[in-house]
C-alpha cells in the first residue's frame, strides 16, 4: 500500500511540474541560440522557436550584398541588447521592440528574454525588403 501511494504521489508531483508552465529562468542562466542568415530577401530559418522566460542569442549573419535586418514591432522582452552596425533608415516605422542590423557581408548579435509566448511577425525595416517578401516568424513556446 505505502508503494503504491509513493507512486501516486510522484506521477502526481511529475503532473503539476509538467503543467506548470515553467519557471523563468535564472540569472546568468546560458541562452539559447539561434543563429539566421539573411540575403536578397529571404530569412533562413525564416520561422524559429524559442522558449518563454529565458534568453536567446540571436546571430544575424548578411550573406546578402545590401544591409539587411531583423525585426519584431512588438514584443514582450526584457533584457535586449543589440550589437549591429547598421544605420539604415527603417522605412517610417515606429522604433521596434526588437531589432538587429547587419552589413553586406557582417555579422551582429541580438540578446533578449522574451517574456510572454506567442507568434510574432519578423521583417526586414529596410525600405521596400518588406513587401518583396523578407519576412519570418518567431514562435515562444
Amino acid at each position: 500500500m505505502r508503494k503504491i501511494l509513493l507512486l501516486l504521489f510522484a506521477g502526481l508531483t511529475l503532473g503539476l511540474v509538467a503543467c506548470s508552465g515553467g519557471a523563468a529562468s535564472p540569472k546568468g542562466a546560458s541562452a539559447q541560440q539561434v543563429t539566421i542568415q539573411v540575403s536578397e530577401f529571404s530569412y533562413q530559418p525564416a520561422t524559429i522557436e524559442v522558449l518563454v522566460g529565458q534568453p536567446v542569442k540571436l546571430t544575424l549573419q548578411n550573406k546578402g550584398s545590401v544591409e539587411h535586418d531583423w525585426a519584431i514591432q512588438k514584443i514582450p522582452v526584457i533584457d535586449v541588447r543589440e550589437a549591429g552596425q547598421g544605420g539604415h533608415n527603417m522605412g517610417g516605422t515606429t522604433t521596434p521592440d526588437l531589432h538587429v542590423s547587419a552589413l553586406n557581408g557582417k555579422s551582429a548579435e541580438l540578446v533578449f528574454t522574451p517574456t510572454r509566448a506567442g507568434t510574432y511577425q519578423v521583417a526586414c525595416t529596410v525600405a521596400g525588403h518588406k513587401e518583396a517578401g523578407m519576412v519570418g516568424t518567431l514562435i515562444v513556446k
